[in-house]
């Protein structure tokens, strides 16, 4: 097939699954079929889940896409089943539903050096982010499992960011935060932490040794957050605490998911694929508090 008619053949596709998107939900339109098959089997052999290992169930929701839902939908099970997902971008990135989970891809199109969209003429850039509006809690338990990669070598790779965020936060806004895990699809490492306005205070932790950047690398992170402390889990393993009251929010938190580019810089093609979504209640189950200690430093975010 020529490049040409290859590119026709995949914009009467786009418009083919646009049509589609149109008579379904917002948010229910499938993400580029450059992202392939989902692929998630292969990394859950004997994976721990923090939530299974501890004791959180029954879950508050849990948003596992298997049913072809809408990013508008509300989740499938649990004992709270409120809530929807609501995206936002500044640049190239889409988020929708994809393969029994929810991606978030860089673009949609070809993907090839320099890879430039009509639309935003300078390929893949800016940041999105997906965030959980109608189900928060104060205090809980909170896991996603998902991975990241890219597809071309062009470029840095993307940020991936699992963030708990107050209810009503902007997209931007991480003043008050936890981060419940940063990766890059070049980097075997995540990133923790927590950020409190008042003091301009940090709490911040590198894990190393978490394969990363490929599909079979799935894995569940997961925090706990009680009055009196905050747990980090990777794959059911403690592996951060803090027990300094400061860094509690104390007020109602939701899931916050973001593709995290470099302004308007040109970035490498990557997804990011979210399994599943789930919320626990704190009054159940085990409160590990045995993870390693975090550092302390100040943060200098505006909001």
């Amino acid at each position: 097939m020529s490049p040409l008619l290859g590119r026709v053949s995949r914009g009467t596709a786009m418009t083919a699954l646009l049509l589609v998107g149109a008579l379904m939900m917002p948010g229910s339109a499938e993400v580029s079929e450059n992202a392939g098959n989902a692929g998630h089997g292969s990394a859950r052999a004997g994976q721990a889940v923090a939530s299974q290992k501890y004791g959180w169930q029954p879950s508050l929701f849990d948003f596992s896409w298997e049913y072809g839902e809408a990013l508008t939908d509300k989740p499938s099970r649990g004992t709270k089943r409120k809530g929807k997902w609501l995206d936002v971008s500044t640049g190239s990135g889409r988020a929708a539903r994809h393969n029994g989970g929810m991606m978030i891809e860089s673009s949609y199109g070809v993907v090839t050096p320099r890879d430039v969209s009509p639309d935003f003429k300078d390929g893949d850039h800016g940041t999105t982010s997906v965030t959980l509006k109608g189900n928060p809690q104060t205090y809980g338990r909170w896991e996603v499992r998902f991975t990241t990669w890219t597809q071309s070598s062009d470029g840095d790779p993307y940020d991936v960011r699992f963030d708990l965020v107050p209810e009503g936060t902007s997209p931007d806004c991480r003043a008050r935060s936890i981060k419940v895990a940063q990766v890059t699809a070049t980097s075997n490492s995540v990133d923790i932490g927590a950020y409190s306005p008042s003091g301009d205070k940090s709490w911040t932790r590198t894990v190393s040794g978490v394969p990363i950047g490929a599909r079979a690398n799935e894995h569940a992170f997961a925090v706990e957050v009680a009055k009196d402390h905050i747990t980090w889990f990777i794959d059911g393993k403690p592996v951060g605490t803090t027990k300094d009251k400061a860094a509690v929010p104390g007020v109602p938190l939701t899931i916050r998911l973001s593709l995290i580019g470099n302004g308007n810089n040109e970035m490498r093609h990557t997804y990011a694929l979210f399994d599943w979504m789930r919320g626990f209640p704190i009054d159940h189950g085990q409160h590990p508090k045995n993870g390693a200690s975090l550092n302390t430093g100040t943060q200098h975010f505006s909001c």
